[in-house]
């Protein structure tokens, strides 16, 4: 798991250097570090709710300057990225946890339990209960 944890890590970056390669060397230099920090922040706080604007600051980047990097550093927004976060995560704990469907999609953010079923829907193709009931089934070997 570490192993395969490095080996993202350094994927991530390399596609994120290749990304800004082609602003000025310096600038990438300076701008890299940032972002992945800035990226560090909302894997550790996707959860919670977080605003561009409070990560820019956390990396010292205006509010448009650090959107624009993030999207072209890492090739998702930042809405996009922690709406990803937070869909993986109610994908694991579907399975995991006996919680409601309206209980976890409140645990991972969202306000609406339709917002959350048809952003669920749209990333794994099924709603949560059919995601959860297609899972637990038992499978047929042939």
């Amino acid at each position: 798991d570490v192993v395969g944890e490095v080996l993202r890590l350094l994927r991530m970056r390399q596609q994120a250097l290749d990304a800004l390669a082609q602003r000025k060397q310096s600038t990438a230099d300076d701008l890299l570090p940032r972002l992945l920090q800035a990226r560090q922040l909302v894997e550790a706080r996707y959860l919670e709710e977080l605003k561009v604007v409070e990560v820019a600051t956390a990396v010292s980047l205006s509010e448009f300057h650090f959107a624009r990097l993030f999207t072209a550093a890492f090739g998702e927004s930042l809405y996009q990225f922690i709406k990803r976060l937070r869909l993986d995560e109610a994908r694991h704990r579907l399975l995991a946890e006996d919680v409601s469907i309206t209980e976890l999609g409140l645990q991972v953010g969202y306000s609406s339990l339709s917002s959350f079923i048809h952003a669920f829907r749209r990333r794994f193709g099924l709603s949560p209960a059919q995601y959860r009931e297609q899972l637990s089934k038992p499978q047929k070997v042939r």
